[in-house]
């Protein structure tokens, strides 16, 4: 019988935010069945929706979603029969998707692997605490694997587990249409910064700072991508030097990147997300950054995954605090520094191997 690979995901392509993108980058072409709720349905034989009843409810959706498990797993139940499947990947953010999964995988006895982007049992409160504690183990330690996007993610789910079947598997995106940044000198010039991506709870205020500190000076443009822009400016970031640009192709998206001088990325030092989502979390939005040469300067907390990750790689500038003064002093350094630049630019095609797509599938072959 021939390999079929079942992925489900609250999060599926073509979505294109937060684990659609990275599910879509890495499977799009593979003939998988995508099943999962947050995606416009797409006009394809292997894309299936289930939309738990009453989840999307302010405060209590997250609850009242769970009336809905028996028929969801009808459906699978129906979807597995016309497909006949034989593993399957359970990609977390979502509760409710990775014990579906689970309970797809028991009733027709196939071996599953998971895949966190986040951490799970450590983000969760009251109710949704009791009910991760029964979820969490009962998946994580009865999968073939279990894949992790970060190795502070595979130490936590290993201290806590003791289990070895933990496997890293980083974000990927197809590198067909990357382009490099060229690396050039200000005098006189515009420089463009580029901000990608949502204003999220993980990113929110970190973002803020940033964007304000590079929109101060009418010397800097600051182009926006995916983002609504009367969210931006209800956080104070308007002005006549922000361009905003919608969902755009790779093809798209990748000319425009080439095109921009300094990235920016951020994450939160706290917030709503627990302490070990801020120092485990990898976020999406540096993989292109990374790809295109952009030198980086971020606004990140100390010893988080990032924090290393980008002061290891040497990849961009970053600042450990929340002052406003030192984001400035920090764009400033940069910018006037065209050494710095091409060096943290020649810093980012080296990292930028382990995001590829096509490596990424031949570790996801060997596994699953």
């Amino acid at each position: 019988m021939n390999d079929k690979l079942m992925i489900i995901s609250w999060d599926c392509p073509p979505s294109k935010t937060g684990s659609g993108v990275l599910i879509d980058n890495i499977f799009k072409s593979t003939g998988c069945i995508f099943i999962g709720e947050n995606y416009k349905i797409a006009d394809k034989k292997n894309h299936y929706y289930i939309k738990p009843f009453l989840g999307n409810l302010p405060r209590i959706g997250k609850y009242l979603k769970w009336l809905s498990l028996i028929s969801s797993i009808l459906k699978i139940i129906k979807i597995q029969r016309k497909t006949s499947c034989n593993k399957i990947l359970i990609v977390f953010p979502d509760e409710y998707f990775l014990f579906l999964g689970f309970l797809t995988a028991k009733i027709f006895n196939i071996k599953y692997s998971t895949w966190f982007h986040n951490t799970y049992s450590h983000n969760r409160k009251g109710l949704l605490k009791l009910l991760s504690m029964l979820i969490e183990p009962l998946v994580v330690k009865n999968a073939k694997n279990n894949f992790v996007l970060t190795d502070a993610l595979k130490d936590l789910i290993f201290r806590k587990y003791k289990i070895t079947n933990i496997t890293t598997i980083h974000h990927g995106i197809d590198t067909k249409y990357v382009k490099r940044a060229k690396i050039k000198n200000f005098l006189n010039k515009k420089i463009n910064f580029v901000y990608t991506g949502t204003l999220n709870q993980s990113v929110m205020n970190s973002s803020i700072r940033l964007c304000k500190a590079v929109i101060e000076s009418k010397n800097h443009n600051l182009h926006i991508f995916g983002s609504n822009p009367s969210y931006f400016e209800s956080k104070g970031i308007y002005g006549d030097n922000i361009i905003f640009y919608p969902f755009m192709n790779d093809k798209e998206f990748f000319d425009k990147l080439s095109n921009f001088d300094i990235g920016l990325i951020p994450l939160d030092f706290d917030g709503k997300l627990s302490k070990f989502e801020y120092k485990t979390i990898f976020p999406t939005r540096i993989i292109p950054l990374l790809h295109a040469g952009l030198p980086i300067i971020a606004n990140v907390p100390e010893n988080s995954f990032l924090d290393i990750f980008l002061k290891k790689s040497k990849v961009a500038e970053v600042v450990n605090t929340k002052s406003m003064s030192d984001i400035k002093n920090k764009i400033t350094f940069l910018k006037y520094n065209y050494n710095i630049r091409k060096i943290l630019s020649q810093n980012s095609a080296m990292s930028s191997v382990k995001f590829n797509s096509s490596e990424i599938v031949k570790l996801f072959d060997k596994f699953l």
